[in-house]
């Protein structure tokens, strides 16, 4: 395949449940030499638009959060840093977050799991919006627009 290059897949639906509207599709590649790339994940379209959320790993940026399902707060060592863009019509409100690593990692925006906090702010250096004690998100997000997201590795 070429650098840019683009292939069509095909599959079957016997039973009709696999292509519905808001059926989530996701493809994980896995190229010659072992190596697997990030999945990508489209939804399926039916009366009402999907809403459909992308991420972009930045690279450890800042120091946002630390290790713990507590540590809303700077530790010393640079957070991975991930920008969340939202395509949904009418935009969405943001109430719970995870993020799962293909490794033994996992972070969310709730003090009760054993995952360690996953900070989020509207900008790279604005304020964090998880809730202080139980760390928590409520926040709107528009058609189009993006937030950050802040794990301790």
């Amino acid at each position: 395949m070429p650098d840019g290059g683009s292939f069509q897949l095909f599959a079957s639906d016997f039973a009709g449940l696999e292509f519905v509207p808001g059926r989530v599709l996701t493809l994980t590649a896995v190229f010659s030499d072992g190596t697997r790339r990030p999945s990508a994940t489209t939804v399926r379209g039916g009366r009402r638009a999907a809403s459909v959320l992308t991420l972009t790993y930045n690279g450890k940026l800042r120091d946002r959060v630390g290790a713990g399902r507590l540590a809303l707060g700077a530790d010393t060592e640079l957070d991975a840093t991930l920008t969340a863009t939202l395509s949904a019509a009418g935009g969405r409100t943001i109430t719970r977050l995870q993020l799962q690593s293909s490794a033994p990692g996992a972070w969310d925006t709730q003090a009760t799991t054993p995952a360690w906090v996953l900070g989020v702010a509207s900008t790279l250096d604005g304020a964090l919006v998880n809730d202080p004690m139980t760390m928590a998100v409520n926040f709107p997000v528009a058609d189009g627009g993006s937030f950050y997201l802040f794990a301790a590795d």
